[in-house]
């Protein structure tokens, strides 16, 4: 993994690709309990986002509707609100125990929620996009960037449905680095 540095707001630089081993690291911990984790009535609302993705959602474990999500999309923290107060420490405490990697790198519920409400925007893009380019004969790909292959880079599309300009688009692709998460 390359280095690559950025600076802080106070001027200090970190290690971008430190932090995105420990995010990655983070969510592969986290799986058990992402897997419980959905959404009901999740909406994106792309036009108010500034600084991060503004949405609003329910929350539900196990398919049970517990709480609600929402992002104003002006920079700040995901907004929980738990049906069952206590929920909030029982998440908390399943995050602390999921979590054997550096203390320092453990993020907190907020962060996994505000994540997998990411992803659920992530894949509606997919959909979406798979969806126009499958309408109008042509082959969609979901990549990722090889060093992380859990976070989606880009989707590409080609005015094809022929096996052999597939492979060949399947073959430039993973020559530059990429893999294929999904194609439609």
């Amino acid at each position: 993994m390359t280095t690559t540095t950025a600076n802080n707001i106070d001027g200090s630089s970190f290690d971008v690709g430190a932090f995105e081993k420990a995010w990655d690291d983070f969510h592969d911990a986290m799986k058990p309990l992402s897997l419980r984790i959905g959404f009901t009535f999740f909406k994106e609302h792309k036009s108010m986002s500034e600084e991060t993705m503004c949405f609003s959602a329910n929350i539900t474990l196990d398919g049970v509707k517990v709480g609600r999500a929402k992002n104003d999309g002006h920079g700040g923290c995901t907004d929980i609100v738990f049906d069952d107060k206590t929920l909030w420490n029982t998440l908390s405490d399943e995050i602390s125990r999921l979590w054997n990697g550096n203390p320092e790198d453990r993020l907190g519920l907020e962060d996994l929620i505000s994540s997998l409400a990411f992803d659920v925007a992530g894949d509606k893009d997919w959909d979406a996009y798979a969806k126009r380019a499958v309408k109008r004969g042509a082959t969609a790909f979901r990549c990722a960037k090889l060093e992380r292959p859990r976070k989606t880079y880009g989707f590409v599309a080609i005015n094809s449905r022929n096996p052999e300009s597939i492979k060949k688009t399947h073959e430039q692709l993973t020559s530059q680095g990429l893999i294929i998460l999904a194609q439609k």
